[in-house]
């Protein structure tokens, strides 16, 4: 077993340590129909109060009550829809992600753009690909396209992207997989799951707040990923020492940084003591993030 150099395992975890877990006393919880759902920052906290003549604010949070989950859904749908018209923020997808409560159940669904306004917990997928060279394991890490328009010219993981409303995490690896990094149906219908991780930080438009479902799989030495969409500039090959360093230099995309050093955990590359190590294993249980989350919902 060879661990990262002391200086690369302290400098990645000041890095992270700044980004996760951060106070969320700024930002207003948002309850519907009895369930604490998101938490918005002041820009969202003024705008809705104006925008939807239903809600009640009070002193700890808004509520919005007495609709049906369908009710909710098309009534936030038009709100996401003007703020993004009116510019207060961008990106819009039109395709929609699953609304959920803290059981996993679906609510309803809503434009993707509109969870990080809203404070709304998302789910994603993060497939990292690997080979292994003389001995050590080099990932195929993508570099976004300059269009994208979340973190343009970052470096990520081989694929990664968000579960669609009615999808499976299985379901949207598949799809993603193809689509970023051309690897086949073939190579991945039967991957299974080798953890999750909750990824939690304010950004300009809102709340980040969303479980990624990672996936790792060994692609053959002669396979290299092209991406299909458009969304992926090129492909390079890094190994652990490389990937953080870059992680220190702040070159990837923040997601993709929890992807890469739980694969790293798995392989024991970090001391089992090392802070590092430990928040990473905070990072991976759901249940304590969101308990995290929820003493802001009951300020």
């Amino acid at each position: 077993m060879t661990y990262l150099s002391t200086d690369l395992c302290d400098g990645v975890f000041e890095t992270l340590k700044h980004r996760q877990s951060p106070d969320l006393k700024p930002f207003m919880p948002f309850r519907i129909n009895g369930v604490y759902l998101g938490l918005l920052n002041s820009t969202f906290t003024h705008q809705i109060a104006q925008d939807i003549d239903t809600i009640v604010p009070d002193e700890v949070c808004f509520i919005l009550d007495n609709l049906s989950w369908n009710k909710v859904g098309e009534t936030l749908q038009q709100i996401a829809k003007k703020w993004h018209d009116n510019g207060l923020y961008n990106g819009w997808r039109d395709e929609k992600y699953s609304v959920q409560d803290l059981s996993g159940s679906h609510l309803f669904a809503l434009e993707r753009s509109a969870f990080r306004p809203l404070g709304l917990l998302s789910h994603a997928i993060h497939l990292n690909a690997w080979v292994e060279r003389a001995g050590e394991r080099y990932y195929w890490i993508g570099k976004r396209s300059s269009t994208k328009a979340v973190a343009p010219n970052k470096l990520d993981t081989t694929a990664g992207g968000g579960i669609a409303a009615g999808e499976t995490p299985h379901t949207a690896m598949v799809r993603e997989s193809f689509e970023e990094a051309g690897v086949p149906s073939s190579f991945t219908q039967t991957l299974t799951q080798n953890g999750q991780v909750y990824s939690l930080r304010p950004v300009h438009r809102g709340l980040h707040r969303e479980i990624l479902h990672l996936y790792d799989i060994r692609l053959p030495e002669n396979f290299t990923p092209q991406n299909k969409d458009g969304e992926v500039a090129e492909f390079i090959l890094m190994n652990d020492t490389q990937i953080a360093q870059a992680i220190i230099n702040e070159q990837f995309m923040e997601d993709s940084v929890l992807t890469l050093l739980i694969s790293m955990q798995q392989r024991h590359k970090f001391p089992a003591t090392h802070p590092l190590n430990l928040l990473l294993q905070q990072l991976q249980d759901i249940d304590l993030m969101e308990k995290y989350c929820q003493k802001y919902f009951g300020k």
